[in-house]
């Protein structure tokens, strides 16, 4: 059992996992920075947090320095039947700038759902005998800002579900 007190104060507030390769000439863009594995004692331990059961793994988004210390975060688990010592898969990335992939590494939306060679499915399902819950799906459209959202004006496009090809 690892336990870890804190106060939540600044240098008290948690455990850093920290890459010591330095400023110069600095951690580059896509460098591991750390991550944690999940894995069994039923063979051989993982040589990297990457070929665990399942990790958490952060990246530099960037070249890291004294001014610049972006970061995408990526969860990933091994596949059935997959072998000792093989990088796990990656299934979802957070980047720097907020936008999550899954099934994909450079999402282009703020949410991007993507699958190579299978159906992609997302499915929204609820379980309620009282018909009081049921799946429902909302496109949300306000003028201002979300702390203070304002009316849309007339002919405002309020959303749009699109079918493309490429």
């Amino acid at each position: 059992i690892l336990q870890v007190n804190h106060s939540a104060a600044d240098g008290d507030n948690g455990i850093m996992i920290v890459n010591e390769t330095g400023e110069d000439p600095g951690l580059g863009d896509a460098a591991l920075l750390g991550g944690i594995g999940f894995d069994s004692a039923d063979g051989d331990v993982p040589s990297s947090v990457l070929e665990a059961s399942c990790f958490i793994a952060a990246y530099s988004a960037e070249l890291h320095g004294p001014g610049d210390k972006g970061g995408d975060l990526t969860f990933g688990c091994s596949l059935i039947d997959e072998n000792e010592n093989v990088t796990s898969t990656e299934h979802m990335r957070i980047l720097d700038s907020g936008r999550v992939g899954i099934g994909t590494t450079i999402p282009d939306g703020a949410l991007e759902v993507a699958r190579d060679g299978a159906n992609t499915q997302m499915i929204i399902s609820s379980y309620d005998d009282s018909n009081s819950y049921y799946p429902y799906l909302i496109l949300r459209k306000a003028d201002g800002t979300e702390a203070d959202p304002d009316l849309v004006h007339d002919n405002d496009i309020l959303g749009v579900i699109a079918f493309k090809g490429s």
